[in-house]
């Protein structure tokens, strides 16, 4: 699938980019996304192998920028080093991810050694509208669940 493939360009953009980010002294959030424009009727995802291969060609890039990737996408967890955390959109998401049910998200406590421990929310839609476009649905217990889990991600 050709517009699928990561030539050379693209990864020497990539990383161009990031050591643009690096110079700057800023940080960064990542996230990679197949459906140019956000559209639901723009492009289908790629077959599993072909985002794992895509995977392994950004992982070292990713990798040589760690210091100023904030987060990525929790869908890149294990080709990240440790030292980036990892974010999905909403808790419902975080819960589906570490099956977990979502009414008892409150009593789910990570510790260091759990793969759990790096994954936060990084909502794009904080604020956006007075349910904050769906991000919570058990808004109460969602919160105070991101109270303890954002110290460390």
């Amino acid at each position: 699938m050709e517009r699928y493939s990561l030539d050379e360009e693209v990864l020497t953009f990539l990383d161009n980019y990031l050591k643009q980010i690096k110079d700057s002294h800023i940080t960064i959030i990542i996230r990679f996304a197949y459906n140019l424009g956000f559209k639901d009727d723009v492009s289908k995802d790629p077959s599993i192998d072909i985002v794992k291969n895509h995977q392994k060609h950004v992982s070292g890039i990713l990798k040589k920028y760690d210091n100023i990737i904030a987060s990525v996408e929790c869908g890149l967890f294990e080709i990240l080093p440790e030292s980036i955390t990892l974010s999905v959109r909403t808790p419902k998401i975080y819960c589906d991810w570490a099956y977990i049910d979502l009414s008892k998200i409150i009593s789910h406590i990570t510790k260091m050694n759990e793969k759990a421990y790096r994954v936060g929310i990084f909502n794009d839609k904080y604020l956006a509208s007075k349910s904050d476009l769906d991000t919570y649905k058990l808004r109460e217990k969602e919160v105070k669940w991101l109270k303890n889990q954002v110290k460390h991600t």
